[in-house]
């Protein structure tokens, strides 16, 4: 079974702050949000609205669609191959 995406996006948040070099709470500063907050973001505790979303991606210095197109295993972050769907034009 899948883990939830809201688990799934705190571990690419998490991963992806540590790998920027600094800590949970400068993180959290840089975002404007309570370094308690931000620690229930990266267990997948809390369900981030759409612009805190922006925010996360906008303080990692990466597009939001980043923060979905990414996959962490391990210790390891590796974008994950977009996934399209067709979209048929209307023949009327």
């Amino acid at each position: 079974m899948k883990e939830p995406l809201r688990k799934r996006f705190g571990n690419t948040v998490k991963a992806l702050s540590l790998a920027s070099g600094v800590s949970q709470e400068a993180f959290a500063d840089k975002c404007g949000f309570a370094r308690s907050y931000m620690s229930r973001i990266e267990r997948g505790g809390a369900n981030p609205s759409l612009d805190a979303v922006e925010t996360l991606a906008d303080a990692l210095g990466i597009e939001v669609k980043a923060l979905f197109q990414t996959t962490v295993t391990g210790s390891a972050i590796k974008p994950t191959a977009p996934s399209t769907v067709p979209f048929a034009a209307d023949s009327s």
